[in-house]
């Protein structure tokens, strides 16, 4: 089940009590709460159970107002930049921070995303490590906590710019017996949606007439056309059915000593829908807890994960995508075929692969001791440690024969973290009016990590099934760095009507100049119970009502995975280039209401927010004007239950609206581009935006025409359009039936562009490679009411980069989650349940790429919206069971 309680954290123990509410499922029914900020003191919202079908947490976060999870590919393993209230840095690699069972964890990356020009992806996988999220099972998990909220946030001081996900797994309760769980499902996935291309015959006939077009001699003879018929498929070629599967074992309890337990033990087996893809992962939970005597609590838990991976080159399928389908996938002689050299998609795929292998331990101890009434000590401390391997397989060139690749590169990556976090809390209660609360606490890490990369050279073809090395390079990066903080926070309530918070933090760190390393965060939050106001509490419909105000300050010195800085490309063609130094300071402040009618079957939840971030830009000896990032927006939430005779229903919907704009002084005369020009930073525009060559059309002749505003014959590029969007909406429905049940969840994106970078090729009728459908309205002398120009064009301005010729809305409403589930058996406490669940199964939209909601630049903010078409999101349809005994 998933609770979502759009609540804020809150010191005050009434309030906390009232958010922990009990669970009304059945013992053995696994519980997510998924609570979001910045409305405090919420209740249960809506209840929605969760069965198998997902790998990892992450797609549930859309269900809470104002949170964007976009993947980085379909690929098993891929991870998914998660973007909450929008984009506020302009880093590479922009996070929420996670938190899992109350230690920061998963900020770091080993490799990543590399800036490149053209269209075509990296030639060994960019994306070296695994979704950490997979490390923790969906079944392990309690509770998911989204804080958004100004105050929230600001507890988190230099981790917290970007939001915090905290993650609380299960942990056994006192007095229950021996409790075994089973949960098992197996599916299917394929490749929702296909480009729509060519045939051989169609494609054939379009490379005569580009051959034509440019004075050349025809490419293919009548007899070859009218023998083509279809060709090959290579979208099919390389794409597949692929199943998957996964198993969880967990055990949970407590013993007559009082020690409460869990274990959970965990397998997924998923094979990818692109060749030579799949994913294993193998996952050990263990938790304990201890009370000794009344004063003196002991916490531990350990979470081992092992995921092995083999993914081909992100090159495979946009090779499939482009190669003309007159090419066979095999020759005569049972080779792979080619053209012209034009790499075979079935041999990269087979050839040009990265095995990787990442293992996790999670591991925290925790002592709780309370001095006196009120008054306790709370130390915890914790160990994190990643190791990576990959060896990445390629191709050997001009050689076509069945084999496997040789090892061009060695990866070899290791991190870990070590925090300390002694604290000394207090809270009491004076009187029946008041409450106070304080907290003083300090923190420490320590990070040290290397990683290791060395390439080696194949000598001449291979013989037989081996090659022979010759030479190479290699290089290695190791780093150890110290981080300390500390933090003041305190808390008075009165009458259980108004209550006041506030927080002050001290952060230390290494990515800012000595005379600056100390950062001071304040943050702050009023919060009027005016539901329990005399002439309110029990009048009428209304029976809860809760308005707030926030404020909020945190940084980006805690982002280490990102680059704290980016590189200038200055002058009015953005040649030079050099690093500048980030550092930047957000501030929020944010209002909210929550209103619950009817004993609290509906509620409403609304907050508007303002979030600016000033970012400082520099190399040294020389410091930039400040620039800006700003954030506006407003969530909304409507959520309620109902019931009709037997039938019992919740439904919850969400909406929010942001509005993201870049901001620079006005005598900078400073243009930031990346990504080859295909992106840039422009005042008063979003990050993401898309800076190219705005089309206006096409000429007499056929050939394209493009805004020249500036002067001159040259086009002039301009801002487009961004990658960032502005209204996200959610619906989720849950229905049950005696033992049946029913549960849907949409997610809509809207307001935002995408750029595929594959249309610049596949859009222009050039006729050396395939193209979409959409070349059959091309230009000629007889059908000129068209944009698509002749076939044979080879206007650079339509092929080398982005332009409103190619780039699309990614406007869409998706159908990403429905499950159908029978309880079969019940003898209390076991019960046996069996369901049908389907992800991703339907997307309206115009966009006519494999999947619109897809982030290729990974986590950038500033090269949203790109896509490269490496690997489609799968559709899956799963079976499973669920057995507690």
């Amino acid at each position: 089940m998933v609770r979502l309680l759009p609540i804020g954290v809150l010191l005050m123990a009434a309030i906390a009590a009232q958010a922990q509410q009990a669970d009304t499922l059945a013992p053995g029914t696994p519980i997510v709460r998924l609570v979001a900020t910045p409305v405090p003191g919420d209740s249960t919202v809506r209840s929605i159970r969760i069965y198998g079908g997902i790998t990892a947490v992450h797609p549930l976060f859309t269900r809470v107002a104002g949170v964007q999870v976009t993947p980085y590919s379909g690929a098993p393993g891929a991870g998914a930049v998660v973007r909450i209230r929008g984009a506020a840095s302009l880093d590479n690699h922009v996070q929420p921070l996670y938190v899992v069972d109350g230690v920061p964890v998963f900020q770091y990356r080993f490799n990543t995303f590399s800036e490149v020009s053209g269209f075509n992806p990296p030639p060994i996988n960019p994306d070296a490590s695994t979704n950490p999220l997979l490390s923790i099972a969906p079944e392990d998990i309690e509770q998911v906590e989204i804080l958004k909220g100004a105050f929230d946030t600001g507890q988190y001081g230099f981790l917290g710019q970007n939001g915090v996900v905290r993650i609380t797994t299960r942990r056994g309760a006192a007095g229950q017996p021996l409790q075994v769980q089973y949960t098992g499902w197996g599916g299917v996935q394929t490749a929702r949606n296909r480009y729509q291309l060519l045939g051989a015959r169609e494609a054939a006939e379009l490379a005569n007439e580009a051959a034509r077009n440019n004075g050349y001699a025809p490419d293919f003879t009548p007899a070859e056309i009218a023998s083509f018929g279809a060709g090959t498929d290579w979208q099919a070629e390389v794409l597949r059915a692929a199943a998957i599967q996964e198993h969880h074992l967990n055990l949970q309890g407590s013993n007559a000593y009082g020690t409460r337990y869990y274990a959970g033990l965990d397998y997924l087996n998923q094979q990818g829908i692109v060749l030579s893809s799949d994913l294993h992962r193998y996952g050990l939970r263990l938790n304990l807890d201890q009370n000794i005597g009344q004063h003196l609590r002991l916490s531990a838990g350990l979470n081992y994960n092992q995921v092995e991976e083999h993914r081909p080159t992100a090159n495979a399928l946009p090779l499939a995508l482009r190669l003309l389908p007159t090419v066979p996938v095999y020759d005569a002689t049972g080779d792979y075929a080619t053209d012209y050299g034009n790499p075979n998609p079935v041999q990269v795929a087979n050839q040009n692969l990265s095995n990787t292998r990442n293992r996790r331990l999670l591991a925290h101890g925790e002592l709780n001791y309370e001095f006196l009434p009120g008054l306790r000590l709370n130390l915890r401390a914790s160990l994190e440690r990643d190791s990576l391997v990959a060896r990445d397989y390629l191709g050997p060139n001009n050689y076509y024969q069945r084999v496997g690749g040789y090892e061009g590169s060695t990866r070899r990556a290791f991190h870990q973290q070590t925090i300390l976090n002694p604290a000394l809390r207090y809270a009491r209660n004076l009187g029946l009016r008041h409450a106070i609360t304080a907290s003083a606490e300090a923190n420490s890490w320590r990070n040290e990590w290397a990683e290791t990369f060395r390439t080696y050279q194949p000598k001449g073809a291979p013989r037989g099934a081996q090659f022979v090395y010759q030479g190479g390079g290699g290089s290695t990066f190791t780093q150890q760095y110290n981080l300390f903080g500390y933090q003041l926070t305190a808390g008075y309530v009165y009458d259980h009507r108004y209550a006041l918070q506030g927080s002050l933090r001290a952060d230390n760190s290494t990515h800012a100049p000595s005379a600056e390393a100390r950062e001071w965060l304040p943050a702050a939050q009023a919060t009027w119970h005016a539901g329990e106001e005399k002439w309110l509490k029990g009048q009428g419909p209304i029976s809860t009502f809760d308005l707030l105000a926030g404020w909020g300050q945190t940084s980006n010195r805690g982002n280490y995975a990102g680059d704290h800085g980016l590189n200038f490309r200055g002058g009015a063609t953005g040649a030079n280039s050099y690093f500048l130094f980030l550092d930047e300071l957000t501030a929020q402040v944010d209002a909210g209401l929550r209103l619950g009618l009817a004993h609290d079957r509906l509620f409403f939840t609304a907050s508007a927010y303002r979030r600016d971030t000033r970012a400082r830009l520099g190399y040294p000896g020389q410091q930039l004007p400040a620039v800006y990032v700003r954030n506006r927006g407003l969530e909304l939430t409507l959520a309620g239950t109902w019931q009709a005779g037997r039938l019992h229903g919740s439904t919850g919907l969400t909406a929010s609206f942001n509005r993201n704009r870049y901001d620079q002084p006005t005598d900078t005369g400073i243009r930031f581009y990346v990504l080859g020009r295909n992106f840039a930073y422009t005042s008063g525009e979003p990050l993401g935006s898309f800076y190219g060559n705005r089309f206006l059309g096409l000429d007499a002749t056929g050939n394209p025409l493009f805004d020249a505003s500036n002067g001159g014959n040259l086009p002039s590029p301009q801002i487009l359009g961004s990658g960032v969007p502005r209204q996200l909406l959610g619906l989720t429905q849950q229905l049950t039936y005696g033992r049946f049940d029913l549960q849907l969840q949409l997610d809509g994106m809207f307001s935002y562009d995408m750029f595929d970078a594959n249309l610049q090729v596949l859009d222009v009728p050039r006729g050396g490679f395939n193209a979409t459908t959409r070349v059959r309205d091309r230009w000629t002398p007889t059908n000129t009411n068209t944009d698509v120009p002749r076939a044979g064009t080879t206007t650079g301005s339509l092929t080398n980069g982005v332009s409103s010729y190619t780039l699309q809305s990614g406007n869409h409403l998706r159908l990403s989650n429905v499950v159908v589930s029978a309880e079969v058996w019940r003898k209390a406490p076991h019960a046996v349940s069996v369901f049908l669940t389907g992800t991703n199964l339907l997307v309206l939209t115009a966009y006519r790429g494999f999947d619109p909601n897809v982030s290729a630049a990974e986590a950038d903010p500033r090269q949203a919206g790109l896509d490269l078409a490496a690997y489609p999101v799968a559709r899956t349809v799963a079976l499973g069971v669920r057995a507690t005994l």
